[in-house]
């Protein structure tokens, strides 16, 4: 691949106004690198014919790359909106990985922990048989199949726990919390302590995405894992939250089992990045430095 070229066209980011993909229209600005990256309004990722007009419609400018940071993430509504997570997180990445080798450009497509089925307590390898509990699991591992199978220059990263200081997650919905219970003494918070995974700073995951990329040499999809050294409960998580925000909570403890929720959560979400230093040489940095440096971003979380 090399490095991206300023002069070398745009790099198309579909799901641009998410965590991930925020965090690389930062980066590729910040490079000189035109970005292409369409709002909902201007296209819906789940009307698939649309994507090849979109890109022809913008065909004055070449594409040097297609990052995929788009999905459908409510991994508990997906239980019931199967239709949508199916387009925009199996059928989407396949769509988006035959257009690439098309136009002979890597793909960078971000699949997740929830393809493995959270037995044990090893941190899973790229080659470890998948077995998903929920839906947005069966989607997303679906989406991966159907990358594998177009034969394009794909990076699939699979990440886990993403906070940013926008955005939908459990950062912000823990600091949302917290001082919710700060002004209420005597008020609990429960976090499950069953579930280990390794929480990841949005913008490190797109950095060293982006890293992958311009290191990449692979003619054909390969998978790598991508997420934070270090792991922890959501329990240990939320509790290094409110130490490094200052909030004084009382925050309980409690297992899986009392915290039903419609879809099942894996309890084992460790991933094993070994492969991605070997490979590009890129060590992501401990969870607990990503986020002292996502409040020190966000001081207003």
């Amino acid at each position: 691949m090399g490095h991206l070229d300023p002069k070398g066209g745009a790099v198309w980011v579909l799901g641009a106004a998410g965590q991930i993909g925020t965090r690389w229209i930062q980066l590729l600005k910040a490079r000189g690198i035109s970005v292409l990256a369409p709002t909902r309004a201007q296209l819906d990722l789940t009307d698939l014919d649309s994507l090849r007009t979109y890109l022809l419609a913008h065909s004055s400018k070449p594409i040097q790359a297609i990052v995929n940071a788009a999905a459908y993430t409510q991994v508990d509504l997906a239980e019931k909106e199967r239709n949508i997570a199916q387009v925009l997180n199996a059928e989407l990445p396949g769509t988006l990985a035959k257009l690439a080798h098309q136009h002979n450009v890597p793909l960078v497509h971000y699949s997740t922990d929830y393809v493995f089925s959270g037995t044990g307590t090893k941190p899973w390898v790229e080659t470890d048989p998948t077995g998903p509990l929920n839906f947005y699991g069966e989607t997303k591992l679906a989406g991966e199949k159907a990358i594998l199978a177009t034969g394009a220059r794909a990076l699939i990263l699979r990440t886990s726990w993403i906070f940013d200081g926008h955005g939908r997650n459990f950062l912000r919905t823990m600091t949302k919390l917290g001082r919710h219970a700060q002004a209420k003494p005597g008020q609990k918070i429960r976090v499950v302590n069953d579930q280990i995974g390794a929480p990841s700073f949005a913008k490190d995951v797109a950095a060293a995405s982006l890293r992958a990329l311009e290191e990449f040499r692979g003619s054909a999809p390969e998978i790598f894992h991508l997420c934070h050294a270090g792991a922890c409960s959501w329990f240990e998580f939320a509790a290094e939250i409110f130490r490094q925000t200052q909030l004084q909570v009382d925050l309980e403890a409690i297992p899986s089992s009392q915290y039903p929720t419609p879809a099942k959560r894996p309890l084992n979400s460790r991933l094993d990045c070994g492969k991605l230093k070997a490979t590009f040489g890129i060590e992501m940095p401990d969870w607990k430095k990503g986020l002292e440096e996502c409040i020190r971003e966000n001081p207003d979380l």
